[in-house]
């Protein structure tokens, strides 16, 4: 399974794990202790969120949606972890359920606040690089505190040679050395 997303809308690419912006001893290490966290606390949204992303970056989705399910649960479908779900669903070929969560969360009430970097991660998660963009400079624009992974969560390696994406970056000065 692949991770990461080329510039065609709809279009996956495997990266290798050398890759990622995150060392895997770091990932690893995350892995590790979120699963103790969850040992201890089974009832920790956070813990689930963190052990379901670790294992994301590991590549090993159906792990993770285990944990993200729980997150999700745990959270009454608060929109960021079902933004998380959404995007583990994406990356494990569940389409349909990740398009459903899509759909959920545009089609939400103009009250209802909804974390624009989550519907981002949806987008990019199901390979739709351009709209992904469009959502993560509505986060920027929120002034989301999300929007500082942008420049070091492995997620958007993929994005980093897009000028559309080192424009975003560039703007909300998340300037790395030898990054973006």
């Amino acid at each position: 399974m692949s991770i990461c997303c080329t510039g065609r809308d709809g279009e996956t690419a495997s990266v290798p794990r050398t890759a990622l912006s995150l060392p895997k001893a770091r990932i690893a290490a995350t892995r590790l202790l979120s699963a103790t966290v969850v040992l201890g606390d089974p009832e920790s949204c956070l813990a689930h969120v963190c052990l379901g992303n670790a294992l994301v970056y590991q590549a090993q989705y159906y792990d993770a949606l285990i944990h993200l399910d729980q997150a999700r649960l745990l959270s009454h479908d608060s929109k960021h972890c079902l933004g998380f779900w959404a995007y583990a669903c994406a990356l494990a070929g569940l389409r349909e359920r990740a398009e459903e969560v899509l759909s959920k969360l545009t089609s939400l009430p103009r009250h209802e606040y909804v974390p624009s970097y989550f519907v981002g991660l949806i987008h990019l998660g199901l390979g739709q690089v351009d709209l992904a963009i469009d959502w993560f400079t509505r986060a920027c624009d929120e002034r989301t505190h999300w929007v500082i992974f942008l420049n070091s969560d492995p997620a958007f390696d993929c994005m980093s040679k897009h000028s559309r994406f080192k424009d975003m970056v560039e703007r909300i000065e998340l300037r790395t050395k030898g990054k973006v």
